[in-house]
């Protein structure tokens, strides 16, 4: 698995450099033994004339992960083991243990706590499949205030002889969120199991479960509202909508079905929340006009969704801007005498979507910080106010840790990728619009190649689409992001060619432009 690949430039010549780590099941089944591979110079035009030029500044074999890996691994185990155990012989999955035999189940919280247990690959893909056929003998059909293919909330009842009565709340929290997390946990199952069978065999109940989602949809505010009873536009729910929206359209790519439509309603959505955002903060909900970011929830708080659902990079400017302001708050015992990171907020729960988020932002010193109070506080009784999705939500965060150490752990890599010289390119641009700046940080460069590559994939991932149609005509495709490809490598060049009217063009370079 190539994790990731650099252009970087020395005294004379130009190189790609490549981060690997291989995962396998070896022979005695064990898992988690890896081969690693690290950096290798390599030079060519083109990916399939590549060679190398250097030996591995570290190739070897581990037969046991470092000790942070494991603290990691252990801890996704552990939360994962209590978030399984909340599962009811009928596949629900209750917010939290049943007191004197009393539960309830939150389709909202269960969703993301079923996806948080694909993170241990194949060892819950069985409870998960049995927590999503429940939530679907569980839809609706339309009635007043409720849309056709959403979802209660339930009570449950486990009497002495072990038997469970479930009862219908009749209402629900949202129906916009319901749905769009149901969906993303869809999405990321038929990723983990390798195949598109569950939504192939389900798929009316998926096109119901899409509509129930956006059944609240304002056309002028390009918005949904929580439910129809309850008309407030949140930017929280919209977030979700937005990355749920994004897992059906990669769901209906992957299956071979139309997604214009999914596309344009993507797009709609990105308008509407962009038109939340005033004054370097987002609104918490359309028509606030007294957002006050000491107010934790949902003023505070809603601020990181944009971040954790993908609506804007993780890595962006604003993205820094608001976690930054964020934190200057509610961490390090901040202006309001708040540390998150140490389990220390004004709601007294744990929050654990800020470590989530922290990870997603590459502050792995903040998130490893939670997960240790975290532990040490729930881990061993998981006792209140913990519930199910915060569990998962911790979960997810220990995920992305171990990713982020992945790709920049080995310091040997590091340390020699120092020594090469960073080469930048002079961009081209007309305007506004620097071509090829998919991710728009300014640069061009293979992160703006892996951006594209996630956007032609179906990934939630907001890429600057004026800038890397190469064809323009209006579809970003394998053609673009060969061309951005073949430029990023320093074979092609972005030009305008004028004829009456100016238009994007691709050529390559002439031997002086290429040296």
């Amino acid at each position: 698995i190539i994790l990731e690949r650099t252009e970087t430039t020395g005294e004379t010549d130009s190189y790609i450099c490549y981060s690997a780590r291989l995962y396998g099941i070896t022979e005695n089944g064990k898992e988690n033994e890896r081969y690693s591979a690290f950096a290798y110079a390599v030079y060519g035009s083109g990916e399939d004339e590549m060679t190398v030029i250097g030996e591995p500044i570290n190739g070897k074999y581990s037969n046991e992960p470092s000790e942070k890996e494991t603290e990691y691994m252990n801890f996704t185990e552990s939360e994962n083991s209590w978030i399984a155990s909340l599962q009811l012989a009928d596949g629900a999955i209750v917010t939290r243990p049943p007191s004197g035999g009393a539960a309830s189940i939150n389709p909202y919280f269960a969703n993301i706590s079923a996806a948080a247990l694909l993170k241990s690959g194949s060892r819950y893909t069985a409870n998960v499949k049995n927590y999503m056929d429940w939530y679907l003998t569980h839809l609706n059909n339309a009635a007043e205030n409720v849309p056709d293919g959403s979802v209660f909330d339930y009570n449950v009842y486990i009497s002495a002889d072990g038997s469970i009565t479930e009862t219908s709340a009749g209402d629900f929290d949202s129906t916009d969120s319901y749905a769009a997390t149901f969906l993303r946990l869809v999405s990321e199952y038929c990723n983990t199991v390798g195949n598109y069978g569950y939504f192939n065999s389900n798929f009316t109940a998926m096109q119901r479960i899409y509509s129930a989602m956006l059944s609240t949809w304002d056309h002028d505010k390009k918005l949904t509202a929580a439910k129809p009873a309850y008309r407030f536009y949140y930017l929280m729910d919209n977030c979700e909508v937005y990355d749920g929206a994004a897992a059906y359209r990669s769901l209906l790519k992957a299956t071979g079905r139309a997604t214009a439509e999914v596309s344009a309603r993507i797009a709609d959505i990105l308008c509407g929340i962009e038109s939340l955002y005033q004054n370097d903060s987002y609104l918490n909900f359309y028509g606030n006009t007294a957002l006050n970011w000491e107010t934790w929830y949902s003023d505070a708080t809603a601020q990181l969704f944009p971040i954790m659902l993908g609506v804007i990079d993780a890595n962006s400017a604003r993205a820094a801007m608001l976690y930054s302001k964020f934190n200057s708050l509610y961490s390090g015992g901040g202006s309001l005498g708040c540390s998150w990171e140490r389990l220390d907020n004004p709601s007294g729960m744990a929050w654990s979507l800020i470590a989530f988020t922290a990870a997603l932002t590459g502050d792995t010193e903040k998130a490893d910080l939670f997960i240790t109070a975290y532990r040490q506080r729930f881990s061993a009784q998981h006792g209140s106010p913990l519930y199910n999705a915060d569990a998962a939500f911790a979960v997810l965060a220990a995920n992305e840790l171990l990713k982020l150490r992945e790709f920049k752990d080995d310091e040997k890599v590091l340390e020699k990728l120092r020594e090469i010289k960073t080469h930048n390119k002079e961009h081209f641009s007309v305007g506004a619009v620097v071509y090829g700046d998919a991710n728009r940080d300014g640069n061009v460069d293979i992160t703006d190649l892996i951006a594209i590559k996630k956007y032609c994939s179906g990934y939630s991932v907001n890429i600057d689409t004026s800038a890397v149609d190469a064809d323009q005509n209006d579809i970003i495709d394998s053609s673009d992001m060969s061309k951005l490809k073949s430029v990023i490598l320093g074979i092609s060049k972005y030009e305008i060619i004028t004829d009456g009217y100016d238009y994007l063009n691709v050529t390559a370079l002439d031997t002086e432009e290429a040296k």
